[in-house]
């Protein structure tokens, strides 16, 4: 039951992409916050919080293909206030970027 289905999905490809994203302003990103361009809602955010490692606040949704290449801008709505954010390479971290244990 249901195959027939399920094999149109897979040869059409995905539609959305799991995103990441940093806050270029300040605020903080929580789940659930609407993701707009240029006004028009596109997704929500799937993932949020701020981040001490890096100082700000990062995110993830799935977002529109055309819409996850990196550098691109959008904005969130963080209770009523536009966010703006840009999308980033995963991870949001990289080794090089943490300090080393203390010998």
């Amino acid at each position: 039951v249901g195959r027939d289905v399920l094999a149109e999905l897979k040869a059409a490809g995905p539609t959305r992409k799991l995103t990441c994203m940093k806050a270029t302003d300040r605020g903080v990103i929580r789940s659930q916050h609407p993701i707009l361009r240029r006004g028009e809602p596109i997704g929500t955010i799937a993932s949020g919080g701020f981040s001490p490692t890096l100082g700000e606040s990062i995110a993830m949704a799935y977002l529109p293909l055309e819409l996850t290449k990196y550098g691109t801008e959008l904005e969130v709505d963080v209770r009523g206030r536009m966010l703006s954010v840009v999308v980033v390479r995963r991870p949001f971290v990289s080794n090089s970027n943490l300090a080393s244990p203390a010998t």
